[in-house]
């Protein structure tokens, strides 16, 4: 997979996190954590193409948690709406799209945006189509998940592994819903007391990198 080397100021953007925590109201908690920051670090927060905006600084673990009410349209296979978000501190400014939806269960039912929703999809490993052996990149990952698409799907699983970030950047912009797996699979060496560690490790990384991604509405802890 690709590597890249990233420069930045001695107090930078470490984590962030975008929740839908009201779905009537369009309440959006946004926790932004600092790296080399204490208290009282300015973040501020911009939303949106018409620039909603808020501000608040950092508490003495570095963290700043915002509360923004928005009236902000919703992320469905239907219709996959993404919105620019730009986080600021000092030195630090960080981009990207988030699309804002809620996942629920109902009576065994699930629930998306309060809807009853069917998952209609197929399960996948990470391989190109185009050219055999694994895949890498938005354009493996883009044939993959046009397939889907053409299915009339609206769900995928990645097996038995993180996918490429691409693929779930991608799952967001054409409103596929996915369902994201450890490699915990036959033959774990269930005797060995680091194999629990290292699963929890690789489940807290996969979390932590794809949690501002809409399409994510499962998180698998082992093979199926």
């Amino acid at each position: 997979r690709a590597v890249r080397f990233i420069e930045v100021p001695q107090i930078h953007i470490r984590d962030w996190c975008v929740k839908l925590i009201n779905l009537a109201r369009r309440d959006v908690q946004i926790d932004v954590v600092l790296a080399g920051a204490g208290a009282g670090i300015g973040v501020r927060v911009t939303l949106g193409k018409n620039g909603q905006t808020i501000s608040g600084q950092t508490d003495e673990t570095g963290t700043a948690r915002l509360t923004l009410r928005t009236r902000l349209g919703l992320w469905s296979p239907d219709n996959p709406e993404l919105h620019e978000i730009v986080i600021e501190a000092g030195n630090d400014t960080i981009s990207d799209r988030i699309g804002l939806r809620t996942v629920t269960v109902s009576d065994a039912q699930v629930l998306l945006n309060g809807r009853r929703i069917f998952l209609k999809g197929v399960s996948a490993h990470e391989e190109s189509l185009a050219r055999g052996g694994r895949s890498f990149g938005p354009d493996d990952a883009r044939q993959t998940l046009a397939l889907v698409k053409a299915l009339n799907g609206n769900f995928i699983r990645l097996a038995h592994y993180p996918h490429d970030e691409a693929t779930t950047r991608l799952a967001d912009e054409l409103g596929i819903m996915v369902w994201a797996e450890l490699p915990v699979y036959w033959g774990i060496a269930w005797g060995n007391p680091g194999t629990l560690e290292s699963a929890k490790a690789q489940a807290k990384e996969m979390v932590e990198r794809d949690r501002n991604r809409a399409s994510v509405v499962l998180w698998s802890i082992s093979n199926e």
